[in-house]
């Protein structure tokens, strides 16, 4: 899962598009540290070359004054990239996290944003979520086409085996179940 840290009248949120969620704005505290700790690993990585910073915060703004038309995508299809901000998300609704870093980058930078390869698998996701039987078929159907596609997701790999990013904190813990039993 990714999310872009936003500092927002000079506190720190968190812009997510989950499952969960949808689209949110929540504090970086919460975020990392909820009460059910659910996060075993956690990485913020910064791009490190110049980038339009003013377009990013647009996007952060239109997308959070618009949340309401958001939905998570099921079936992480890529939309095309963002012409038009302000009028994207009616054409465009259904939108996962890596697809939300990807298209706010190339708006940013003007340009592609290449991510180190990893393919999700639509079916594994759709059995986590425990979607309906018809979600979980289009999920099989997306997992084939993206076992052959040239389109990657994210994964912390895109990150730290990127020369465009570096690492800011990294902290990866080992589950309970796995310290006690590692078989």
């Amino acid at each position: 899962h990714g999310a872009f840290i936003w500092i927002k009248n000079d506190q720190a949120f968190v812009a997510d598009i989950s499952a969960q969620t949808d689209f949110a704005v929540i504090p970086l505290i919460d975020y990392l540290l909820p009460r059910t700790p659910k996060n075993v690993a956690i990485g913020i990585y910064r791009y490190k070359k110049d980038f339009d910073k003013d377009k990013m915060l647009q996007i952060f703004d239109i997308f959070d004054k618009q949340k309401e038309k958001i939905c998570f995508d099921y079936l992480f299809l890529t939309n095309p990239l963002i012409q038009n901000p302000d009028t994207y998300l009616d054409t465009y609704p259904f939108i996962f996290c890596y697809e939300f870093i990807k298209l706010t980058y190339e708006y940013s930078l003007e340009k592609s944003l290449s991510l180190s390869p990893y393919r999700v698998n639509a079916s594994k996701v759709a059995e986590n979520l425990k979607v309906n039987p018809l979600l979980s078929a289009i999920a099989a159907t997306v997992s084939g086409v993206n076992s052959t596609s040239k389109h990657f997701l994210l994964s912390a790999n895109n990150f730290t085996q990127s020369k465009d990013f570096i690492p800011i904190l990294e902290i990866f813990n080992i589950p309970v179940d796995l310290k006690n039993n590692p078989n």
